[in-house]
């Protein structure tokens, strides 16, 4: 449909989280802009005296065989490791059940230095063709005609401190899209561009998030060997704790002789408990943790080797965007990704939305794959 740009496509890609740097495996000259230090996004991995936890994603699933695929045949799997004990259910009231046989029977993968490590298994794939800037957070986008270009026009970069990032024929917004939203408001799209900025934002704003508090509380023994389970998750959505797992299940995550536990909190608790001191977050989710692993008499107040609180502002995707506003903007040069586009929070199919997002960008600007 479209005539072929002769020079490379330029394409500017903001956010190395996981599916921005899938996009950016297909071959085109790529700059990607990350706001902090690292990849993977929110497949975030701390680490702290020979501790690795995931704060964030605690591990990659999919039915998906193009994306069993992905994991297992296109990146390196020397990293790769498989948790094995089930996951398990319980209520309200505390009481853990059995979990979906189905579910459990599917492969739960994660590396054995954290999830983040996927981030980085996929820039290994495409650092030749990929310029990535971290620590460079995007403040705003400005439209400029372009008679070269094949849709007519170019796209300006501005960061937060008022640098000017160049111009790119085609962008891909990877953010959450709360702070994507911020980006499109604060820019400048030339007059005829204005319905079609009003609709991205229209797009962007029917998607919708949770806040989540994460703590890590790790212990100087080791008492997770009799649990049946690798975690737990809260069915009826009634109980504090959203989500618990044993970090121990994680080959080469824990010491010897060493747990760490990771207690990921519900919807309300985390609004009720947002401003409060970290201390004192992480002493009410260990007391709420530890009654429901029935611990509490095998460990003293001292076990606690040191506790790390996280407060995603937003961590799990709960409403999909509009997907057919966002595509309309495939039409001025802009594309989007991430897990807002399926509206759940799952690693895979937030790689998946970045996949699919450079064939979007292929077929308009008509490239043939080169991968």
């Amino acid at each position: 449909e479209m005539e072929p740009i002769l020079k490379p496509l330029k394409l500017a890609i903001i956010g190395a989280g996981v599916s921005g740097l899938a996009a950016s495996i297909k071959g085109l000259k790529i700059t990607i802009f990350e706001k902090s230090k690292g990849f993977s996004g929110r497949a975030a991995t701390r680490r702290k005296d020979n501790f690795s936890w995931d704060f964030g994603a605690n591990y990659f699933s999919t039915d998906n065989q193009e994306l069993v695929d992905f994991v297992l045949k296109t990146l390196p799997t020397d990293d790769l490791i498989e948790i094995k004990k089930p996951i398990q259910v319980f209520d309200q009231s505390g009481k853990i059940a059995p979990g979906d046989p189905a579910y459990n029977k599917k492969p739960k993968w994660n590396y054995k230095s954290g999830i983040n490590n996927i981030g980085k298994l996929i820039f290994g794939k495409c650092k030749d063709m990929v310029e990535c800037k971290k620590s460079i957070r995007i403040e705003k986008i400005s439209s400029e005609k372009c008679a070269e270009s094949s849709i007519g026009y170019v796209w300006r970069l501005y960061s937060t401190e008022k640098e000017d990032l160049g111009v790119y024929d085609a962008l891909l917004f990877t953010p959450p899209s709360p702070q994507t939203i911020d980006i499109i408001n604060a820019s400048d799209f030339n007059e005829d561009l204005k319905p079609l900025q009003n609709e991205i934002i229209q797009g962007l704003g029917t998607a919708a998030y949770n806040s989540q508090i994460t703590v890590a509380l790790a212990y100087n023994s080791r008492f997770t060997e009799k649990l049946d389970y690798y975690a737990l998750i809260n069915l009826d959505r009634k109980h504090d704790i959203a989500w618990l797992s044993i970090e121990d299940e994680k080959q080469g995550h824990v010491p010897d002789g060493n747990s760490l536990i990771l207690v990921q909190m519900s919807g309300e608790w985390t609004k009720g408990c947002w401003d409060k001191k970290t201390d004192e977050i992480s002493a009410e989710v260990r007391e709420k943790a530890e009654e429901l692993l029935q611990i509490k008499s095998q460990v003293k107040k001292e076990d606690l080797l040191f506790s790390d609180v996280q407060k995603w502002r937003f961590a799990l995707p709960t409403k999909a965007a509009d997907k057919k506003k966002l595509l309309e903007a495939a039409s001025c040069g802009i594309f989007f990704a991430g897990d807002y586009i399926v509206g759940k929070g799952r690693v895979l199919d937030a790689l998946e939305t970045g996949l699919q997002a450079a064939e979007q960008i292929k077929s308009k600007f008509g490239i043939t794959p080169s991968l």
